[in-house]
């Protein structure tokens, strides 16, 4: 996890075991794409958070396309159940 998410994700577990509740907490950003890195930390500590103004960084569609695509290819046989969306998504040249 990168220096500064993870400086931020013990701050709030260490807030949360002081009596600060998740809710009163918060975390701002100038831009959203800065968010990734404690977005994985928070869900790799299973600490539940709510982002405004964008998408969850494992909600983005190339993320979610790559994740995909991961699971195909450990297990062609899952057929179709691995790609959940291909509508404009590029692979290489290809087009889904």
């Amino acid at each position: 996890m990168a220096g500064q998410a993870g400086y931020v994700v013990e701050r709030v577990l260490e807030n949360r075991e002081v009596g600060t509740s998740l809710m009163q907490q918060a975390v701002l950003f100038r831009t959203s794409h800065h968010s990734a890195a404690l977005e994985i930390g928070l869900t790799r500590r299973n600490i539940p958070f709510v982002k405004f103004g964008g998408l969850k960084f494992l909600d983005t569609a190339h993320v979610k396309d790559l994740l995909a695509l991961s699971r195909f290819i450990e297990n062609p046989r899952a057929g179709s159940r691995a790609f959940v969306s291909c509508n404009s998504a590029e692979l290489g040249h290809a087009r889904c």
